[in-house]
């Protein structure tokens, strides 16, 4: 009876709740990286100034030369961020 709630409750997520993060675009950069420079996490609550924060700070570090984000609804419900980047060729 527990694992069915909890499967029940795990299966759908508020429509507000950012499912996930993906980054597209990273070749020399880290996904990693930019984990760490982008402060939502899956789980909090969606909120568009933080979006604009998040993507700010990725611009912010200089190693991108455009920057384009999208929002969709996730498979549970939730919402999916992509930051499709494409990144400053490397100074040799």
């Amino acid at each position: 009876m527990h694992l069915l709630l909890f499967l029940c409750l795990w299966q759908n997520v508020d429509s507000n709740v950012i499912e996930k993060i993906e980054f597209r675009g990273l070749n020399h950069v880290s996904e990693q990286t930019v984990r760490e420079v982008v402060h939502s996490k899956a789980g909090d609550v969606y909120d568009e100034k933080a979006l604009h924060r998040d993507f700010k700070a990725l611009w912010d570090t200089g190693r991108f030369d455009d920057i384009q984000v999208t929002k969709e609804t996730g498979e549970r419900g939730g919402v999916v961020e992509r930051f499709i980047v494409t990144e400053r060729k490397p100074v040799l």
